[in-house]
């Protein structure tokens, strides 16, 4: 192989390395990327995500001595009540 074609040879070599380093980098950007955006005013919302299955902290079974149709219901489910506090009423019209 003579000097010349050697050169050609490996001038075309270096011409597709480097069309190849360009062609696979060149999407790359360099350095972060940053967006920035004006302040403003506005809600905050909070969301709270959850998986599996819930159970309450605390557990109480209720019960009463008397039976009967219920007239008013005063707590709904997963209601704070204090102790005495009337959760719902009887009616008392068979009594």
């Amino acid at each position: 192989m003579t000097k010349k074609a050697f050169l050609f040879v490996a001038a075309i070599l270096m011409v597709l390395v480097f069309g190849l380093e360009y062609y696979l980098h060149r999407g790359l950007q360099k350095g972060p990327q940053f967006n920035t955006e004006t302040a403003a005013k506005g809600d905050i919302t909070a969301t709270v995500i959850t998986s599996g299955t819930l159970a309450p902290v605390t557990q109480v079974d209720v019960g009463s001595q008397i039976s009967g149709p219920i007239t008013k219901i005063n707590v709904d489910f997963n209601s704070h009540v204090r102790k005495g506090e009337v959760l719902a009423e009887i009616d008392a019209a068979p009594f």
